[in-house]
């Protein structure tokens, strides 16, 4: 008997080790990544984002200021982001339990984590 149980939780254990899933920093466990293919694009200039800013007046206050002053803010798109950031080194598409999400990774360590195509997280 004491065998038996035994067995049974070694195997539980090594289940557990080959699993694929990993938490994020909300602690959702992730179902599966894919990497995203990423054009290199250098951060946008000061008139090029004023430009952007006068060409979309629907955009929330936080989100122009944001842009102008060169910083990220939540509820920016992939697109915004890019026009402050540049495009990252590395882009992953993440499926988990909390739907579909996008993270950033800039060979600076910074960090842009994405949920339904808005800006939620960064660092």
């Amino acid at each position: 008997m004491k065998t038996a149980l035994l067995n049974l939780v070694v195997c539980l254990l090594l289940a557990g080790c080959a699993s694929n899933q990993t938490k994020d920093s909300s602690g959702s466990t992730d179902r599966s990544t894919t990497m995203i293919p990423m054009t290199a694009a250098p951060k946008a200039d000061a008139e090029t984002i004023s430009k952007y800013v006068q060409a979309h007046p629907e955009l929330p206050q936080e989100v122009k200021q944001a842009m102008l002053s060169q910083k990220p803010a939540a509820g920016m798109t992939p697109e915004q982001l890019t026009l402050v950031w540049g495009s990252p080194a590395e882009a992953k598409q993440i499926l988990g339990i909390s739907g579909k999400r996008e993270e950033w990774n800039y060979p600076d360590g910074r960090q842009a984590r994405f949920q339904l195509g808005l800006l939620y997280e960064w660092k």
